[in-house]
């Protein structure tokens, strides 16, 4: 991030901390915050859920995040930007509002609390972002990692054994996150609704796990670093929004499902043929010589 750039969250942190007392949060101490950022997809979109690469980059715009641990298990979430809020509980039964922005962190919370049976503290979050909402620069995934971070925080799941074990590095979160959007299971975490899109872990990839200055290329299914590639210093990348919004809900969301679903029906046709468990689509193709032929002959 450019100081320029960094110099730009300051207003939004600040427009953060008075929501926070605004809700009458003290945060004359310590106020744990996040910044998480956007993201681009140079080379390789729609790949990463038939476990193919992408070249990453994360962006300057994003989410500015604070948030304070509470005694209860509410959990209060507010959007400075867009003046909304919801509340809920942090509970396993919890029922997301489809449709509705909510749905984000409430999957977030619905999720931690039945993989993890320590996750019975809720949290003040307060989020502010520059991010332009529903321009395919991963708005929404952005959210995800912003209330999975604040909840994973306030309530100490990195010290878990169950943590440690499988979210240890970036990109196994990376993984896990886009598992707890798509709704599939990730290890012994287990899966459950998700938001309703059938994506992959390309989004959070990038955002956790990309680095200043650098193209990250990686592989999916699971995530892999393959390697990195230093960004010319004398060039910028430039972020034009069109103004056209990527819906994904009714008719839009069967649309964006459609190819994630296909990918999932050609893996389930390959593994009845064979009787081999291949990770993913491009694990199938890469079994042998003749397996891109078998592939197009069973569709």
């Amino acid at each position: 991030m450019s100081e320029l750039s960094a110099r730009h969250k300051e207003a939004p942190f600040e427009r953060a901390l008075a929501a926070l007392r605004g809700l009458g949060r003290d945060t004359s101490g310590p106020v744990p915050s996040w910044f998480v950022p956007g993201r681009v997809e140079v080379l390789g979109k729609h790949t990463d859920y038939a476990g193919g690469r992408s070249l990453l980059a994360a962006v300057e715009r994003g989410v500015c995040v604070v948030a304070l641990p509470r005694s209860d298990r509410t959990i209060r979430v507010v959007d400075v930007a867009e003046g909304v809020d919801t509340t809920f509980a942090l509970e396993p039964g919890l029922r997301p509002a489809l449709g509705h922005w909510s749905n984000y962190p409430m999957t977030v919370a619905r999720r931690l609390s039945r993989n993890f049976p320590t996750a019975n503290r809720g949290a003040d979050i307060v989020i502010a972002s520059d991010l332009p909402h529903a321009s395919g620069m991963s708005s929404s995934s952005a959210l995800v990692v912003a209330v999975a971070l604040a909840l994973i925080a306030v309530n100490e799941l990195e010290s878990t054994n169950l943590y440690r074990a499988h979210l240890g590095t970036a990109e196994d979160l990376a993984g896990y996150l886009g598992c707890v959007e798509n709704g599939q299971s990730f290890g012994p975490l287990t899966g459950d609704q998700g938001v309703g899109t059938f994506g992959g872990s390309e989004d959070h990839t990038a955002i956790l796990a990309c680095r200043p200055g650098l193209l990250s290329q990686y592989s999916f299914c699971p995530v892999r670093a393959e390697r990195v590639v230093p960004f010319p210093d004398d060039h910028v990348l430039v972020m034009a929004v069109s103004g056209v919004v990527a819906e994904k809900t009714g008719a839009a969301l069967a649309a964006y499902n459609g190819a994630s679903l296909a990918t999932r029906a050609i893996l389930a046709l390959w593994r009845e043929h064979t009787g081999q468990d291949a990770e993913s689509l491009v694990a199938a193709a890469a079994s042998s010589p003749d397996a891109p032929d078998l592939l197009r002959s069973l569709v």
